[in-house]
C-alpha cells in the first residue's frame, strides 16, 4: 500500500468500486419512503454481497446538495453508514 506522503502520478492507480447504481437508486428510494412512513428524522440502508465481501449499495438520508453544503458539524447531515460518533 502506498503511503499518502509518497503519492506520485506514476504510482497512482484507478479505484474500482463494487457499487451498483441501479441497486443504490432502489435502496435510496425505499429508504426515503420508509423515512416518510415511519416519520423518522433520518435513516441509513445498505446492501452487500457477503460471498464476495463487497458493498453493492449504500444510502444515508437526509443527504445534501454539494453545491450548497450544510455546516459540517450539523449532525442531521452525517453519513450514518460510514461515520463513527
Amino acid at each position: 500500500m502506498v503511503q499518502a506522503s509518497n503519492l506520485t502520478p506514476e504510482n497512482l492507480t484507478p479505484i474500482t468500486t463494487s457499487l451498483d447504481l441501479k441497486v443504490t437508486y432502489a435502496v435510496r428510494d425505499e429508504l426515503a419512503k420508509s423515512i416518510v412512513k415511519f416519520k423518522a428524522k433520518a435513516g441509513a440502508a445498505g446492501n452487500s454481497r457477503r460471498e464476495y465481501r463487497r458493498v453493492v449499495a449504500m444510502a444515508s438520508l437526509p443527504d445534501f446538495d454539494p453545491n450548497t453544503p450544510p455546516d459540517p458539524r450539523d449532525l442531521d447531515y452525517i453519513n450514518r453508514l460510514s461515520s463513527r460518533l
